[in-house]
């Protein structure tokens, strides 16, 4: 019954869409007026406030300035597969030319990527890197990103870039001054290598996601890095994965994930520590020395990384921990290492304290 009442609702509203359509309406406008009625209709018969977003789907309807230009080579990374879908990738990569017309742009992407698209890329003055696929995904398809983002970071340094941001073909940074940010972020907080045996040369940049937290031994989100382009290359100099494909760690306990390299944001990052001569215990304190020492930490809405995948996109709530879900009454949960967290932690006024261990072992 529920399923057939979505079904009719989702008929009912195309039919305002489709008028506006025919009539030409503009269709911000539209939208805009369309949402703003039901976010009102939400409100009054529910106990929640509810807001919306539109961000354009071509990158031409993005207004940019030009600012003074980051004096260093910078380079973006898109990998992996081609989304083809409203053209998403070639418009990211356009979009970022347009904001950093002095950066290197570059998708690394497979051999049996469609041509026509590959093309295109190139004509507008992307650099396209092609590979071929691994014999074997390994697990969770890891081999898949280490081998596409080894490609475009190496492409990267063969064109001089000194920095470089790891991202992927399926999302996009809306923020037309991301990339200064972040640049900006890694001069402003220093490296601490006191517990490492080998020298990171700075911090590197990544993004909190709602699935990992601060109590998830090394689940960093592996969507974006930024670093200087030598320590992003250390990250994903690890061995091929000959593990099967398998599936996630749902019902192991958070910290037996880590230890197990479940998970292939934790196998890049426990790889690097333990290359780096790091400690990459599978601890609550081990997990924050290292954070706090060699990371920077942010919310992707500082940089507006879009990602057009899974339902729950559509729930932003989602993305910035699980504060106002009925379904997770667990505060833990709540607690990821966006850029306020992090940064209390970096100045000692979040402190490690030994029952955070219990949050680690808990079931996912």
């Amino acid at each position: 019954m529920r399923k057939k009442l979505i079904s009719i609702l989702n008929e009912y509203y195309k039919i305002p869409y489709i008028i506006s359509k025919i009539f030409k309406i503009d269709s911000d406008n539209f939208v805009n007026k369309e949402m703003q009625i039901n976010c009102m209709v939400a409100e009054e018969y529910t106990d929640k406030y509810v807001t919306y977003r539109l961000r354009p789907k071509r990158e031409l309807e993005i207004p940019i300035i030009n600012i003074e230009k980051n004096p260093n080579k910078i380079a973006i990374v898109l990998q992996g597969p081609l989304m083809l879908a409203d053209n998403f990738t070639v418009e990211s990569a356009l979009f970022y030319k347009r904001c950093y017309p002095d950066a290197f742009i570059i998708v690394s992407t497979w051999n049996d990527a469609d041509e026509d698209v590959l093309r295109i890329l190139k004509n507008k003055g992307v650099e396209v890197v092609v590979s071929q696929l691994p014999s074997a995904p390994g697990h969770l398809n890891i081999n898949y990103q280490v081998v596409s983002t080894l490609a475009g970071i190496r492409k990267a340094k063969e064109m001089g870039a000194d920095y470089v941001c790891k991202t992927r073909t399926d999302q996009r940074l809306y923020h037309p001054n991301a990339l200064n940010y972040l640049w900006n972020l890694v001069k402003l907080f220093p490296v601490n290598n006191e517990d490492f045996q080998h020298d990171q040369s700075e911090r590197f940049v990544s993004v909190c996601m709602p699935y990992g937290d601060m109590f998830y031994p090394y689940c960093i989100s592996d969507f974006l890095y930024f670093g200087f382009i030598d320590d992003i290359e250390k990250m994903f100099l690890i061995p091929q994965d000959n593990r099967e494909k398998g599936k996630g760690g749902k019902g192991m306990t958070r910290r037996n994930i880590a230890q197990n390299l479940i998970a292939p944001e934790i196998q890049i990052i426990r790889s690097y520590i333990d290359s780096m001569g790091g400690n990459s215990e599978c601890t609550v304190e081990a997990y924050w020395k290292f954070m706090k020492n060699h990371v920077i930490s942010i919310n992707r809405d500082e940089i507006g990384l879009f990602w057009p995948k899974y339902e729950n996109r559509y729930s932003e709530n989602r993305h910035f921990g699980y504060f106002y879900q009925k379904e997770r009454k667990d505060a833990w949960n709540c607690y990821n290492f966006d850029f306020i967290h992090w940064l209390s932690l970096y100045n000692s006024t979040i402190k490690y304290d030994s029952k955070y261990e219990q949050y680690a072992d808990y079931v996912l």
